[in-house]
């Protein structure tokens, strides 16, 4: 189970030892750092994952299974810092063969005793400075992937079982490193436009900008982070990403993030909390049993001001659950037709709750009783083959003639291609798959969880 992720940057000379009074230039990252270190300090993992661009690499996503890391700061003047920690060579051999069964490249290397690269080393040591002892960890850097390859590998990391353990994982990276004259990898003026779409993305949970970024853009940044900066928007999968600071001291971008999965309830609660996507669906509906009026576009801004919710256009379903799981209502578009995201949850959600033939319209009575989750669509790909569907990462569209039949994916009881097929096939009244295209989608879901007590 997951228990948190962080982005991180790692300089050296944001350690003491090896800055000797110069990192002061830095101190909202080494606050940010003691932060993350001082939030995570009652939440240490079985095992910590790190990815990093700055160890061996090989084709895509290099899984490095060591015994056991030991390294030092010498190259940087503190040959006297050292860190060692165990590894866990039997998670990185189920990471490993984890990853290659969802399709993605992955290469591996062993050892028993591995040096730490020094994008490692800087965020161990200051986790290890507060929590006084540091977990098992797996190395992997994910240089060998392709930008859509990494935030995929994010998306893939948030299934990744390891059975009873409990895990963390930390994104290492550095932002652009030409934002100033005498940056190490010299200077341009639009660098920091790089970093300032990085911030964005984590402030909205967002990775489309950056998956968009022009190569000559990422190119002139310098960066060595957008890949580990994909791969956490991708494992947060929309979820709130807290950012904690960030700079460009010497030249380069420092970012600090966290973010911690949305907890289900433990015995109790005090209410829900939830993504402005979700929110939205709920105030939607609170709106319309009060005033039988459709929300407003320009009040739902005021209350969900998030950008991509009135920029983008996607197509999205809204459901509604009762306590016990059973649906209440589920009603969506495959691709969107509303000018914006926000006018899509809005309407979905009316129609969830209103309009889908198998329930009768909700009562306000029964608003406290159900949950709201809203899933965004990407863009449907046609599929030459049905081993290129996964039912816990691909939603299927099946179309034969006038007739389609969609399914989401990552549901319950639905476990194997075949059985998603059917039931798709089942819902457009298709008898038979011969000559029927399949589509393939990715969700991004967002879910309406009780608050722990």
């Amino acid at each position: 189970m997951w228990r948190w992720a962080i982005f991180v940057p790692h300089p050296p000379i944001i350690i003491p030892e090896v800055g000797r009074g110069e990192e002061a230039a830095a101190v909202k990252t080494i606050e940010g750092m003691k932060e993350i270190a001082k939030r995570l300090k009652d939440e240490l993992p079985d095992s910590l994952i790190i990815l990093t661009p700055h160890h061996a690499m090989g084709r895509g996503l290099h899984v490095i299974c060591a015994n056991q890391f030991k390294g030092d700061m010498g190259m940087f003047r503190a040959r006297n810092c050292r860190l060692e920690v165990d590894g866990d060579p039997e998670l990185a051999s189920s990471l490993a063969e984890y990853m290659e069964s969802k399709g993605l490249p992955v290469s591996r290397s062993k050892g028993r005793l591995v040096e730490l690269d020094h994008a490692s080393f800087v965020p161990l040591y200051y986790l290890n400075r507060t929590w006084g002892t540091l977990s098992k960890v797996v190395i992997a850097n994910p240089l060998g992937l392709d930008y859509e390859e990494s935030y995929t590998l994010g998306k893939f990391l948030r299934r990744f079982d390891a059975n009873d353990k409990n895990l963390g994982i930390i994104f290492s990276g550095d932002l652009s490193h030409r934002l100033i004259p005498s940056a190490p990898a010299g200077y341009h003026p639009r660098a920091k436009d790089f970093d300032a779409a990085v911030v964005r993305a984590f402030e909205t949970s967002n990775a489309e900008e950056l998956l968009s970024l022009p190569e000559d853009e990422i190119e002139r940044a310098g960066e060595c982070g957008l890949r580990s900066a994909l791969a956490f928007l991708g494992m947060a999968e929309g979820e709130p990403i807290s950012v904690l600071s960030y700079e460009g001291p010497f030249g380069v971008g420092y970012c600090t993030a966290i973010w911690m999965p949305t907890k289900a309830a433990k015995g109790g609660s005090s209410g829900v909390e939830s993504h402005p996507y979700v929110r939205l669906a709920r105030l939607s509906v609170e709106h319309y049993l009060k005033t039988k009026q459709v929300l407003d576009p320009s009040q739902a801004f005021s209350l969900s001001p998030q950008v991509d919710l009135w920029s983008k256009r996607r197509g999205c379903f809204v459901s509604i659950k009762r306590l016990d799981g059973s649906l209440r209502g589920c009603i969506g578009t495959i691709s969107p037709v509303r000018e914006n995201l926000a006018s899509e949850i809005i309407y979905n959600a009316l129609a969830a709750a209103f309009e889908d033939p198998r329930f009768m319209p909700l009562s306000e009575e029964e608003l406290a009783g159900v949950r709201f989750s809203v899933d965004v669509l990407s863009d449907l790909e046609l599929v030459a083959s049905v081993d290129e569907l996964d039912p816990k990462v691909y939603g299927v569209v099946v179309e034969k003639g006038l007739r389609k039949g969609v399914l989401l994916p990552d549901l319950e009881g639905v476990d194997t291609v075949e059985y998603q097929l059917e039931i798709a096939a089942q819902k457009a009244g298709i008898s038979s798959l011969k000559g029927a295209k399949i589509y393939r989608f990715t969700v991004e879901r967002y879910e309406e969880v009780e608050k722990d007590l």
